[in-house]
C-alpha cells in the first residue's frame, strides 16, 4: 500500500510456466512479456533414448552406456592444460582455451541426491573413469575445481544433481544422462 499507485513492476524468471504467466498478469496493469527463449526448446538435431532397467541394473546399464555406446575412454586423458612449468613457474606453452569446445564422449550424469552423486563418482573412477562431481553442499572452491577439470578435457564425466546444476554453463556438450528422474 506504500508504494505510488504509478510505478513500474517487473518480474524475471528463467523458467515461467504459463501457469505462472497468468497468475503474474492478474495483478499487473496493461503488462507486457517479453521471452528469450522459444516454446520448444528441443533441437532437431537432438537423439534421446529411455532405457527401462530394474534397479539391480542401473549401474550395469549407465556402465555398458558410457563404454559402449558413448565411448567414454578411460583415465583422464591427456590435456595440453597440463602444461609444463620452467623453474621460474611460468608456463612454457601458451594456454589454449578449451571451455567451449567439449570432446564427443564428455558427458554430464544427473543424480538424484549428494549420496548419489558421490557412489555413483565412487563407482566410476573404480571403473576407471576421469570424473568429477558437483552438489549442493559442494563448497565454491571444490566447485570451481571440479567445473575446471570437466570443462578443461581433464575429466571425461561431470555428475551433478538438478540443483547444484543449475548456473553451471557449459556451451557445448554432447551427451547427458538422467540417471534418476528430476523430480
Amino acid at each position: 500500500h506504500r508504494l505510488p499507485a504509478t510505478r513500474q513492476t517487473l518480474l524475471f524468471s528463467a523458467t515461467l510456466p504459463k501457469s505462472l504467466v497468468e497468475f503474474a498478469k492478474a495483478g499487473l496493469q496493461n503488462p507486457k512479456l517479453v521471452r528469450l527463449d522459444a516454446e520448444t526448446k528441443i533441437s532437431a538435431d537432438l537423439k534421446m533414448a529411455f532405457f527401462s532397467v530394474r534397479q539391480a541394473e542401473k549401474e550395469a546399464c549407465l556402465l555398458v552406456l558410457l563404454r559402449d555406446v558413448i565411448g567414454v575412454p578411460f583415465g583422464s586423458p591427456s590435456s595440453e592444460a597440463d602444461e609444463a612449468v620452467d623453474r621460474k613457474g611460468k608456463s612454457k606453452a601458451k594456454a589454449k582455451h578449451t571451455d567451449h569446445a567439449a570432446a564427443p564422449h564428455q558427458t554430464l550424469i544427473f543424480a538424484a541426491t549428494k549420496h548419489h552423486v558421490e557412489y555413483l563418482t565412487n563407482l566410476l573412477t573404480a571403473a576407471g573413469y576421469a570424473v568429477s562431481h558437483i552438489y549442493g553442499s559442494l563448497d565454491q572452491v571444490a566447485r570451481t575445481q571440479q567445473m575446471d577439470a570437466f570443462r578443461k578435457g581433464r575429466t571425461s564425466i561431470l555428475v551433478v544433481t538438478d540443483v547444484a546444476a543449475r548456473g553451471i554453463d557449459i556451451p557445448v556438450l554432447e551427451n547427458v544422462i538422467n540417471y534418476d528422474f528430476p523430480q
